[in-house]
């Protein structure tokens, strides 16, 4: 009985290289493409906080702070339409008609605002008088980042002008925070 062992040449070695790395050339160009394609993605859970996609003070606003602590006490809503140009303020009291602000809006230097109303807003049994004065400024400090705008009260400026949250109507509606009222123009 004869046995033979036989040893791999050494052309093979240079052969199995070659072919190994046309594999790994294969498997990253196909890596590659389902990545190009989606059907091979890393995925990370959806970050908790989310930059806003605006910082616009103009749009339609709803009141959130608490109408009790702002001139409009005793409203059930309050709403902000504010471009450029004007603005309409609308508060909604209960047993009686909407009470509703136009008036214009005046731009300053960080952020200022000047909201002069044409019209006075009457006092209801729980303020203590008029909200808003028909030709008298209401200066604000205004900020907005995504669904939030601030109003606050400048510094340097009389206590009385106001300080208030508000909350982009659309938005507080797809919450749950406001009940779709088609008051505004």
């Amino acid at each position: 009985m004869h046995m033979s062992v036989t040893t791999p040449s050494r052309s093979t070695a240079p052969h199995r290289a070659a072919l190994r790395a046309a594999f790994l050339l294969v498997a990253a160009a196909g890596a590659l493409g389902a990545c190009r394609h989606g059907k091979l993605a890393l995925s990370e859970d959806p970050p908790a906080h989310r930059e806003p996609t605006t910082t616009s003070v103009y749009g339609d606003w709803v009141l959130a702070t608490p109408t009790d602590s702002t001139g409009f006490a005793g409203a059930k809503a309050v709403e902000l339409k504010l471009d450029r140009t004007s603005f309409v303020v609308t508060a909604i009291y209960p047993n009686s008609a909407p009470q509703t602000i136009r008036g214009t809006v005046g731009t300053g230097e960080n952020g200022l605002l000047t909201l002069t109303p044409g019209t006075s807003s009457q006092s209801t049994i729980r303020s203590a008088g008029l909200v808003m004065v028909a030709g008298q400024p209401i200066t604000v400090l205004a900020s907005a980042a995504g669904n939030t705008m601030v109003f606050s009260t400048p510094r340097g400026s009389a206590p009385q002008d106001p300080s208030s949250i508000w909350h982009r109507k659309d938005a507080a509606k797809a919450a749950g925070d406001q009940q779709p009222k088609p008051i505004l123009p």
